[in-house]
């Protein structure tokens, strides 16, 4: 290149930093493709992914309390609506002898799932094979009439029980799961620095002859005074371990 560079200039060419400046420009990316490829070889984004999780984890466990309260919070403030639909639910289709609604019906219904009277909805059963505005009039209005039946008891009863039980349950699993991946943490990432620390000993070839082309063209524009221009960088770690 300082050959080239020494005749363009005896003859007077223009611009003739371009070529450098594009050199450079090429080389560097490939200097930083090459450490991203490197880093990810030794395992740091693996490490940098599993310290992410765990702390997603952690962070997951000390608000399962909070979680907990809320998921209570929401059912309460929709309380009414599950102790109806719980109401609904003890009253099947298939006993209660509604008019147009025979077995043949009764099976079209419940290969849709629906079956009790808390399964009547509109929407749902018009999409019941078979099932049309009018022939669909007497399953809504049977559930009306049960409906208006309902009373709201404000006392806490075997539903409420249920329903915090359930809550519990989800709790509980969930927690578990965190615990299963905050316990196995330590021993995971530690596997990863050793694996690190065995990778980054060695002499990466790629890497190694990127970062002399890099040192070549550093110190051919630190002698031709050609400042060294921007280029997009790529996102690289640089933790240490």
């Amino acid at each position: 290149p300082l050959g080239w560079w020494g005749l363009a200039q005896a003859f007077g060419a223009p611009n003739t930093d371009g070529p450098f400046k594009n050199k450079f420009i090429d080389i560097e990316t490939q200097w930083q493709n090459a450490l991203v490829d490197w880093q990810r070889k030794c395992g740091v984004q693996e490490f940098e992914n599993l310290q992410r999780i765990l702390q997603e984890a952690k962070s997951s466990y000390d608000g399962l309390v909070t979680e907990e309260r809320a998921l209570i919070a929401e059912y309460q403030s929709d309380r009414r609506n599950r102790h109806q639909h719980a109401y609904l639910d003890n009253y099947e289709i298939r006993r209660a002898k509604i008019k147009g609604i025979g077995p043949a019906k009764e099976a079209a219904l419940a290969s849709y799932g629906i079956e009790t009277a808390a399964d009547i909805i509109k929407t749902k059963i018009l999409q019941v094979p078979g099932f049309g505005p009018s022939n669909s009039k007497n399953l809504l209005d049977w559930r009306k009439k049960l409906e208006a039946r309902f009373v709201y008891d404000t006392n806490p009863n075997e539903v409420d029980r249920l329903e915090h039980n359930a809550i519990r349950i989800k709790i509980d699993q969930k927690a578990s799961q965190l615990r299963r991946t905050l316990l196995a943490g330590p021993q995971n990432l530690s596997n990863i620095v050793n694996k690190i620390r065995s990778v980054s000993t060695a002499i990466d070839p790629v890497l190694n002859r990127v970062h002399n082309y890099r040192q070549q063209i550093e110190m051919d524009l630190d002698y031709l005074g050609i400042s060294r221009p921007a280029i997009p960088t790529i996102p690289t770690r640089s933790t240490q371990y």
